[in-house]
């Protein structure tokens, strides 16, 4: 029921599991019932089962199951007349449109649910954050010093004897600005990555993306050498996607920070 209401499968959809070269099959309903089994046998024939109805206190009644292990023992049972099989149906049963085991579109749930908590109830991760943000900026403060140090004593050496990429934290500036979105002159790059976001990532991803604004999306820039333009996208222009152009790939960047 939990992944119905969260749209993770939908009424209608087919779960299937096999068992001893039998397949059975299931269509879920609403309220996350299932039923209209179908059992394919080794031999290739398909025979419906538990469909037939009755009437019980003038109501129609047709048989459904609530569970997992409901449908997949009573299928093994009444089907096979296995009764001694100790059979794991989150793991077994898989969905046939998302081509996932049951189990693991169980645990993207409970994944889901933990990335929905709370600031407060994540406190502790948060703190752990700030620890080692602090830790990584008193670093770059001892290595400036050091390389301060080091060309003070030997001023005829043009390189420091090791190499170190660092990557300066840069603090995140709550603005209200409303420049338009920047685009690299590699727009291809930066639409992908932006792209990718959008069509995979999930709801929370780009609300928090959105949320920090498009100057902190454009942090990465500080590191590239190449020019950024920052001129508005021509909205009369036409898409062009095969391949993309640079104003398309900079319509799509306004369009994804301008969306609800």
């Amino acid at each position: 029921m939990q992944l119905l209401t969260n749209n993770l499968i939908w009424s209608g959809d087919t779960l299937f599991f096999c068992f001893k070269k039998n397949r059975f099959s299931c269509e879920i309903t609403q309220g996350g019932l299932l039923w209209k089994c179908v059992w394919l046998k080794p031999d290739g024939s398909i025979e419906n089962i538990f469909r037939n109805t009755s009437i019980i206190e003038e109501r129609p009644y047709i048989r459904t199951f609530e569970s997992l292990t409901d449908w997949t023992e009573t299928c093994i049972q009444e089907c096979l007349d296995e009764y001694h099989t100790r059979y794991s149906s989150w793991k077994r049963v898989r969905h046939q449109r998302l081509g996932q085991t049951m189990e693991t579109i169980y645990k993207h749930l409970q994944q889901k649910k933990n990335t929905t908590k709370s600031n407060g109830e994540n406190i502790v991760f948060f703190e752990r954050i700030a620890a080692l943000s602090h830790k990584i900026e008193q670093q770059e403060i001892s290595i400036k010093k050091w390389e301060a140090w080091f060309k003070e004593k030997n001023p005829n050496i043009s390189e420091l004897p090791v190499s170190q990429d660092v990557v300066p934290i840069q603090q995140e500036i709550a603005s209200t600005s409303i420049v338009q979105p920047f685009v690299l002159n590699s727009n291809e790059g930066k639409f992908m990555v932006l792209q990718h976001i959008n069509e995979t990532g999930s709801k929370e991803c780009k609300e928090l993306i959105k949320s920090n604004g498009i100057e902190h999306f454009s942090n990465v820039l500080d590191q590239v050498e190449s020019a950024v333009v920052f001129q508005p996208p021509d909205l009369s222009k036409e898409e062009i996607w095969n391949p993309i152009n640079k104003d398309t790939c900079k319509k799509f960047v306004h369009d994804f920070f301008s969306s609800n």
